[in-house]
C-alpha cells in the first residue's frame, strides 16, 4: 500500500503545472458584452485618431440618448476610466481615460497605451 503523502506529492506535481497553463493558455471572447448590466453598445471602427494613443468616434443618435454621467466605457471585458476625462488627460495620459460629449462623440484611450485602431479588443460603451 502507498503512502498518502506520495500520493500527495504526484497530485500536487500534476495540479500546480495545469493550473499555470490554463491560466496562461485562457483567452476570453472579445466579442462577447461586457459582465456589466444595462445598455451596452458595441463601439465598431472606424476610429478617427486624436493622438497617437487616443481616438474617437461620433456615433450620433446612438450615444446621444445614454446619460453621460453615468456612461462605462468596457475595453474587452475590462472597465476603464476615469470617466469624464478632458481631451488633453486623454491624449496626454491615456490609461483608459475617456470623454463621452452629449454631442454623441466619445474620446478614449485604450489601458496599456496602444492604439485602439490596431490592438484587436473590442470596446462596449454600457449605460448601466
Amino acid at each position: 500500500m502507498k503512502h498518502p503523502s506520495v500520493s500527495v506529492v504526484v497530485l500536487l506535481a500534476f495540479y500546480f503545472p495545469l493550473s499555470y497553463w490554463a491560466r496562461v493558455a485562457y483567452v476570453p471572447d472579445s466579442n462577447s458584452p461586457p459582465p456589466s448590466a444595462g445598455i451596452r453598445v458595441r463601439i465598431v471602427q472606424p476610429y478617427e485618431h486624436v493622438t497617437p494613443i487616443s481616438v474617437a468616434i461620433q456615433r450620433a443618435g446612438v450615444f446621444e440618448t445614454l446619460d453621460v454621467t453615468r456612461v462605462e466605457l468596457w475595453e474587452d471585458n475590462h472597465k476603464l476610466g476615469p470617466a469624464n476625462s478632458t481631451v488633453n488627460e486623454i491624449g496626454l495620459l491615456g490609461s483608459g481615460r475617456f470623454l463621452l460629449e452629449k454631442t454623441g462623440r466619445i474620446t478614449w484611450s485604450s489601458s496599456d497605451n496602444t492604439d485602439p485602431t490596431t490592438n484587436r479588443r473590442t470596446y462596449w460603451i454600457v449605460n448601466p
